[in-house]
């Protein structure tokens, strides 16, 4: 591989750099157009993790159970975004995991559902809802009472 790489290097400082393109401004090189626009470039912070920056991106709805389906693959996304049209950014060699966003921020990560363990979850049961208050009026019986005296 190193030898590969030799060569290529040796290929594209001696060849491919300095000889003109025809996608260029006529007799100009790869090279000299680097050079001519050197102060724009602008350089990467060292943190920056390179590899997201060639991720796929692709909108997904995220159903009401938190999930997507991506490379026929169910995702479980944070459960705020439930029922949101999400935009999911991931590396198509290694989909294990994938980055949700909503509006352009980051919402977190979402992770491949495992549908046996998800089979073997137990909801929780839900309390119902407690009984409203009495107020001592009753709707019906003012009607009665509205009808009775003529004033409906």
């Amino acid at each position: 591989m190193e030898d590969l790489n030799s060569r290529l290097d040796t290929w594209i400082q001696t060849a491919y750099h300095r000889a003109p393109h025809g996608g260029l401004a006529p007799n100009t090189t790869p090279l000299q157009r680097w050079q001519r626009d050197i102060e724009r470039v602008r350089q990467l912070p060292p943190a920056t993790d390179v590899r997201r920056l060639f991720f796929y991106r692709l909108d997904r709805v995220v159903r009401r159970d938190s999930t997507f389906l991506l490379q026929n693959r169910f995702y479980e996304a944070p459960a705020h975004l439930a029922s949101q049209k999400v935009e999911v950014r991931f590396d198509p060699i290694d989909p294990s995991q994938a980055d949700v966003y909503l509006g352009g921020l980051f919402q977190g990560t979402a992770r491949l559902v495992d549908p046996v363990a998800n089979g073997l979850w137990i909801a929780a049961k839900s309390e119902p809802a407690p009984a409203p208050e009495r107020t001592g009026i009753n709707y019906v019986e003012l009607l009665h009472k509205k009808r009775e005296d003529g004033d409906v």
